[in-house]
């Protein structure tokens, strides 16, 4: 059994933390941390 990926997204209200579902969505979760490491999402409001 994998590690399921994680994240957590850090607001000025605090931190939520996620689970991302590879085994239901691959494509879906690979773009997503495609366009987060790529910084795609830094300082969205």
């Amino acid at each position: 059994m994998s590690t399921p990926t994680t994240g957590e997204l850090h607001t000025r209200k605090g931190v939520m933390k996620f689970e991302l579902y590879d085994t239901d969505a691959p494509k879906t979760v690979a773009n997503f941390v495609k366009l987060v490491t790529s910084g795609y999402y830094d300082g969205l409001t």
